[in-house]
């Protein structure tokens, strides 16, 4: 560490001896401003010859005599003072104030230093300049380079500042290149400006490539990686000067700007070395303050929180010195820092808090889960039977529940028994009620305001509105849907509250019960908007009136509907309103013309509607549909659904019943009710028929679709021209044999 004596006897002496030389002038102005002053006897001595008399007799204190003298003077004064006259009075004045102006038009100007300032330091030898320099800061050595037009700033902000000295930016890569002594950005100005040594004849065609051996260059270009000692790059700016230089100067001058050049170059590649190493210094230093400025924050954020009552495990896990608001700063967190601090710092904190006392909490929370899934199980047994079992939720939906949490979410090394969930049990009745009245308010909240109608009818209960099921692991687009990738109609047509109701998820959401802590719960539904305009048309079809029809009253008219841009291999599909609906789904869903639709049904006639009828009474038994109505648990997923013989035959096997009934020991299963109603296809013989081979058509999702020879080509042309052009048969389509897909096997794979 430099000492205070070394560091005086630097620049700071020197300033301190060039603004000594006020002293001179100063008396100067003292003794002019004396010989302007008329009655001697009333003066008093000038402060300036006084101070002049001090330092000639070497002391800094006054004399008794000085003193005396001063106040004889001041008491002849005021005494003849006094004798005077009111007149004389004002007429010394009067001159008083004459003299005194006249003595400040002709004070002489104050002298200049005369060459005592900071303008010899530069001409100083170097070995003493250095020694000088070197005891000041940088900020103090930038702030000297400021004080006189010979002290260039160039150095200070090539040293130190961090902009890029082409454009300005502080953005991207901004670095010095010691062999160009520039600082400047990789991305604009190098490219902009760096030129490659053999592209010297096309930058600047018919100069003299010789002038090159006297401008700076460097070995790295834009896209070089490392150092390449044949590779010489020059700054066209340098270059232009250069050459403007050898066509200016002549002679003697020429060949003295010719010899300072090269000398340059040679200092500069004797000093890279040097530079490069004070860089890496500087940096290492700068990364050492930073990093221990960072360190001594973080402790003193540690310390306030422990002072508000957290503990050190969280906030270690949540903090380091790389965290925002951490990272950067000074070390000493006042109170106004930590009053900006604690808001954003705090939140992350309870989230780390809540994380750690979950994990330490899960397997005493999943153990009182268990005991409240089996509760609930029995309730259900005791209370419904399972065709209207599974309208009810999972437990986890009740979890978030008050009542719920303060039990499962009790102290880890508390004991809980079933006896501690007897005041939920005894209020199952309410809490599912509750939950079924919600729901039904946040369906009718997603109908938007344009369609909800001045109905006193639940949207849930019209025909007209259609839901979809929403999967947050889903992460699609707009136009997308669970259909298309599942093929899943369930997931997106849900019209009627027996389909909303049956239906859920049970996987994890964004339901966040706490900061940082996150359930399992049902996913949310959605509106289908394009399905229940389709909806409205089919209803208006029927003969109702959309606005009022309800699901009761579409299943009363029992109605069958064709679309005749559909067909099978065999004839083609038709299909009832709910089945219509789903086919719907997938024609809407066209990425480049939303507004189009395909779904142009239209009323089945008499001879349509009633082949189709006796073709769904042969089929429907086929289609695992049902579930058992004795089975109280885990027998009603559609995984586990039965066609009517299996579910007879099990009825009569498991459950020794000899006369089955259905809706009374078995019934459908809402959650396969589009398997159920799954479009039959009318019979047109001997009509050659062609599939659909485009794999990016929506034609894949509907795997019974055939067309006749004019609508593949059309088909074709029309949907997939933009990939493949025109069609080509047996790339595009193939055909189907007539006859391959008997009547009884045409079912949408859905």
């Amino acid at each position: 560490m430099v000492s205070t004596r070394r560091r005086n006897s630097g620049a700071g002496s020197a300033l301190k001896r060039a603004w000594d030389s006020s002293d001179a002038s100063g008396e100067d102005y003292a003794q002019s401003e004396d010989e302007y002053q008329d009655e001697p006897k009333t003066r008093k001595p000038s402060s300036s010859k006084r101070q002049k008399t001090s330092r000639s007799s070497g002391s800094n204190f006054k004399s008794a005599a000085d003193y005396s003298t001063s106040e004889d003077d001041s008491s002849e004064s005021e005494l003849q003072t006094r004798k005077a006259s009111g007149s004389k009075q004002k007429k010394t004045a009067k001159a008083a104030s004459s003299i005194a102006a006249i003595a400040k038009a002709k004070t002489p100007a104050k002298p200049t230093r005369r060459g005592k300032d900071l303008s010899l330091l530069p001409t100083m030898p170097l070995d003493i300049l250095y020694e000088i320099l070197g005891q000041l800061s940088p900020k103090d050595l930038v702030s000297l380079s400021q004080t006189n037009k010979l002290w260039r700033s160039t150095l200070a902000r090539l040293l130190f500042d961090n902009a890029c000295q082409g454009c300005g930016t502080k953005k991207g890569k901004v670095e010095i290149d010691w062999y160009l002594l520039r600082r400047v950005c990789n991305t604009r100005c190098k490219r902009k400006h760096l030129m490659y040594e053999p592209k010297f004849s096309t930058i600047f065609p018919g100069e003299n490539k010789g002038v090159l051996q006297y401008v700076l260059h460097t070995y790295t270009g834009v896209t070089t990686r490392g150092y390449w000692k044949k590779s010489k790059f020059y700054w066209d700016v340098d270059v232009s000067a250069a050459l403007d230089q050898e066509k200016t100067l002549q002679g003697k001058q020429l060949e003295e700007w010719k010899a300072d050049a090269v000398r340059k170059i040679e200092q500069r590649d004797a000093m890279v070395a040097t530079y490069k190493e004070w860089s890496e210094h500087m940096a290492e230093m700068s990364s050492s303050d930073a990093k221990a400025n960072r360190e001594k924050r973080l402790k003193a954020i540690t310390q306030r929180f422990l002072g508000e009552g957290y503990e050190l495990v969280d906030i270690e896990r949540t903090f380091s010195t790389n965290t925002a608001g951490i990272h950067s700063g000074t070390p000493h967190v006042t109170n106004a820092v930590w009053t900006r601090l604690r808001p954003q710092l705090e939140i992350r904190l309870v989230k780390k808090r809540n994380q750690r006392l979950e994990a330490e909490l899960k397997p005493a929370v999943e153990e009182r889960m268990n005991i409240l899934r089996e509760l609930f199980s029995s309730y259900l047994d005791r209370t419904v039977q399972p065709s209207a079992r599974y309208y009810f939720p999972p437990i986890e939906v009740f979890r978030p529940h008050p009542d719920f949490l303060g039990i499962i979410e009790a102290d880890k090394d508390r004991i809980i028994t079933a006896k501690d969930f007897e005041l939920i049990v005894n209020n199952f009745d309410k809490y599912l009620s509750d939950y079924q009245e919600e729901k039904k308010e946040y369906l009718k909240e997603l109908v938007p305001k344009d369609r909800r109608g001045a109905g006193v009818e639940h949207p849930c209960n019209l025909a007209r509105h259609v839901f979809r099921r929403v999967d947050p692991k889903e992460h699609s687009f707009y136009w997308s849907s669970t259909y298309e990738k599942t093929g899943k109609m369930e997931d997106d047509v849900l019209v009627g509250w027996p389909m909303i109701a049956t239906h859920y998820y049970s996987i994890s959401s964004s339901l966040e019960v706490r900061p940082g802590t996150f359930l399992k719960m049902p996913a949310r539904f959605g509106y289908n908007l394009n399905v229940s305009k389709t909806s409205s048309q089919l209803i208006a079809l029927a003969g109702l009136d959309p606005g009022t029809a309800t699901v009761q009253d579409m299943d009363a008219k029992n109605l069958r509907f064709v679309n005749d841009d559909l067909e099978t291999a065999a004839g083609y599909p038709v299909f009832t309103w709910r089945s219509a609906l789903g086919v719907s789904c997938v024609l809407q869903r066209n990425l480049y013309r939303p507004d189009e639709s395909e779904c142009n049904f239209r009323l089945a006639t008499d001879e349509e509607d009633a082949e189709a009828k006796v073709n769904e009474e042969l089929l429907r038994p086929r289609r695992k549909a049902r579930s058992c109505n004795h089975c109280s648990r885990n027998r009603l997923l559609p995984a586990d659904a039965f066609t009517r013989t299996a579910v007879i035959e099990h009825l009569q096997s498991d459950h020794e019943l000899a006369d089955t009934k259905e809706t009374e020991d078995y019934f459908v299963n809402e959650r396969c009710r589009h398997a159920f109603e799954a479009p039959v296809s009318v019979v047109v013989p001997d009509v050659q028929k062609y599939k659909c081979e485009m794999a990016s058509c929506k034609c894949q999702s509907i795997g019974y679709r055939r067309f006749t020879k004019e609508k593949i080509e059309d088909h074709v042309k029309r949907w997939s021209s933009y990939w493949y052009g025109n069609p080509i048969g047996g790339t595009h389509y193939t055909a189907v044999p007539s006859g391959r897909d008997a009547p009884t096997e045409h079912q949408c794979e859905l």
